[in-house]
């Protein structure tokens, strides 16, 4: 009778407070990556709104490069044969570092670009990841 008792008493209790406790730490653990989600999902929205803040600057950039390369080539093209060689040089190099700028905002945008689209994949994940946390916690 001893080693019932001893059985009742002891082992299971013991053994009923460790699937309960296990079960708390779980769902507690579980709310937490919850809220570390949700936290995740804040800082993504946050650098989103950024990118596209800077993009739209670049791209207000690249506008105005532009514009300043085409006033250029226009002035060059109605005035080329009235210039002295200096000043056709002057505006060729003016011409050609615009070139290079505009490559070099292009490629800053188009980065920018990329750089959103792998955010707009990552907050789908989380959406995804979200709705799974949401459905464990509920069990």
């Amino acid at each position: 009778m001893s080693i019932l008792n001893r059985i009742y008493l002891h082992i299971w209790p013991t053994k009923l407070l460790k699937q309960l406790t296990t079960d708390m730490q779980r769902r507690a653990f579980f709310i937490r990556e919850y809220q570390q989600m949700v936290h995740r999902m804040w800082r993504g929205e946050f650098v989103s709104a950024k990118l596209r803040e800077l993009r739209e600057s670049r791209r207000r950039e690249y506008d105005k490069v532009n514009e300043d390369m085409l006033a250029v080539k226009n002035a060059y093209g109605k005035e080329e044969s009235n210039l002295g060689t200096d000043v056709k040089e002057k505006l060729q190099k003016g011409i050609e570092s615009k070139e290079k700028d505009i490559a070099a905002i292009k490629e800053q945008i188009d980065g920018l670009d990329k750089e959103l689209a792998n955010l707009s994949e990552l907050m789908q994940g989380y959406q995804e990841g979200f709705k799974l946390l949401e459905e464990i916690i509920k069990q």
